[in-house]
């Protein structure tokens, strides 16, 4: 904690209503400075709150923001937080719920006897020389690093030897048991942020954020936690990895937590122990390894950016059961599509059930659902519909800028000798990239058939003709862009599904041939594949 010789001139906390605060020498505080500034902490560190911006921090004595930008949230448009009407609204024996209020929201920090951090519920410092999540480890590029580079993208350069560092390398998905753990650290300081439970984030397993990285405008190391709603962990230690995991075990043990607060509802606690149901498929195959996502009911938006509820993820097993754990008492919406290695890669058709209630109690069943499947007969298909390039080369790799340069400009498959791993994960430079097959027999007369393109991202402009034999039998243009593929990602963006008919008189006996031909391209972007499949109506 600060000396008590720097903290002069303070003046008592001020409660709006009475509150029997903690007591003793390391009893949590919060002090007012003036109309403008507050001090709050406990006796190992303490945050000096004025204006959008918390600085310094110190812990154990130590100012871990140094000359940085210090702690600060951003919301709509960019507008920095301020830290407004600061009041004590609730405490107990040993911990203090500190609350600012604007006209926008309020943010809380609940501060406990000599614990290293804060819980919160509702960014960034400095001189943490590596960053951590599930996918990268490491040290952060340094500011003049980013200097000794030409700019060729926002918060990205490109060095002499044509390498690129850019902050989007540090992006990673945040709804799968993996990302429960990110932050920032140094020799001798660690700050991180710790999800006990993913219920309040949005989106679904293939949600990606920006979680750490360098500023290349200011120098600072920036830690970023994309909320929406309950509590989560600041957490602040010596630097140790290993620490930061153990106190992650905790957390999650200890959820849902019994937390004292003066702005969660009572239905926090209202939960259902366990949900469990199946999945199995219309022509009696179990539901192997689909990702399935309880989210919001009777919502048209995608499951990649539902954001009005709570929700939950998981994944079957090979019999096409699921469970969720600790589910809040509400009405959903169950959807599921294939994961990555699923047998059911094949089905194009849409799962989705609303209107499931979920009720308190320790067990709910929610019985065997059945998925209609398209009923086509399938000719061939390169990769699966998983939502994934994983199958591809470069596919589901390191997060890297320009890495779409490696893709070739033109590629020949053909079904039956070709690996999926000869497929490219991205299309991203005009040319064309046929795929030759053989038909053993005459089409049956009149017989049409159906031609699946699922993107995993695709971002403008990409524009391709698709021609069967020659004959033209679709075009992509211009959709909405995404920012996977120029902001480092080779795993998904906004999954893109397209259907092709191929008139009857098309495909012929013995040599065939789909053609995707890119008349327009541009740098770093393009096309990122899930699947192609060609099916008999």
């Amino acid at each position: 904690m600060r000396a008590s010789s720097m903290l002069i001139a303070l003046l008592g906390a001020v409660p709006v209503f009475s509150i029997d605060l903690p007591t003793g020498s390391d009893a949590p505080f919060h002090k007012i400075v003036n109309d403008k500034t507050c001090i709050i902490g406990n006796s190992v560190w303490d945050a000096t709150l004025s204006g959008s911006y918390a600085r310094p921090i110190y812990y154990n004595g130590k100012d871990i923001v140094d000359d940085a930008t210090g702690f600060y949230l951003s919301y709509v448009n960019n507008n920095g937080f301020p830290w407004l009407a600061p009041e004590i609204v609730d405490a107990g024996n040993d911990w203090i719920d500190v609350q600012f209020t604007n006209d926008i929201a309020r943010f809380h920090w609940v501060i406990h006897r000599g614990f290293a951090g804060a819980y919160q519920y509702w960014s960034n410092q400095r001189d943490f020389h590596s960053g951590h999540t599930y996918r990268k480890d490491g040290k952060l590029p340094t500011w003049d690093l980013y200097y000794s580079g030409t700019e060729v993208q926002d918060s990205t350069v490109q060095f002499s030897d044509g390498t690129y560092v850019s902050k989007y390398d540090w992006a990673t998905h945040i709804n799968i048991p993996e990302a429960k753990l990110w932050g920032v650290y140094g020799d001798d300081v660690g700050c991180w942020f710790i999800q006990p439970s993913q219920e309040y984030l949005n989106g679904d397993q293939l949600k990606q954020e920006l979680t750490v990285h360098m500023e290349a405008q200011t120098g600072d190391t920036a830690l970023l936690n994309m909320i929406g709603g309950e509590p989560w962990l600041w957490y602040l230690n010596d630097g140790s990895l290993s620490d930061a995991e153990s106190r992650t075990e905790k957390e999650i043990s200890a959820w849902p937590y019994a937390f004292p607060n003066a702005d969660i509802s009572a239905e926090y606690q209202s939960r259902a122990g366990s949900v469990t149901g199946r999945i199995i498929t219309s022509d009696s195959r179990a539901g192997d390894t689909l990702s399935v996502f309880l989210g919001d009911n009777n919502d048209d938006e995608f499951t990649l950016n539902q954001y009005a509820g709570y929700h939950y993820r998981t994944t079957t097993d090979s019999k096409g059961y699921f469970t969720f754990d600790n589910v809040r008492t509400g009405e959903y919406g169950l959807f599921a599509w294939p994961g990555e290695g699923s047998s059911l890669g094949d089905i194009t058709t849409n799962f989705t059930h609303f209107d499931i209630a979920i009720t308190k109690k320790d067990k709910i069943d929610l019985g065997t659902y059945t998925w209609e499947v398209q009923n086509r007969t399938k000719i061939w298909q390169i990769g699966t519909l998983d939502r994934l390039p994983c199958e591809f080369a470069g596919g589901c790799g390191p997060y890297g800028h320009a890495l779409t340069d490696d893709a070739p400009a033109d590629l020949t498959y053909t079904i039956g000798s070709s690996k999926a791993e000869y497929w490219h994960y991205v299309l991203s430079n005009n040319g064309a990239w046929a795929i030759n097959f053989k038909l053993n027999n005459e089409p049956v007369v009149g017989a049409s058939a159906r031609l699946t393109v699922s993107l995993a991202a695709y971002a403008a402009r990409c524009y391709m003709d698709i021609m069967a034999n020659g004959v033209v039998i679709g075009h992509i243009r211009s959709m909405a862009s995404d920012s996977a593929l120029y902001r480092s990602s080779t795993v998904a963006g906004v999954w893109r599904f397209l259907e092709y008919t191929i008139k009857p008189g098309t495909p012929k006996k013995c040599s065939n041939s789909i053609k995707f031909t890119t008349t327009t391209t541009e740098k770093w972007k393009g096309a990122m594949w899930d699947t192609i499949l060609l099916e008999w109506e």
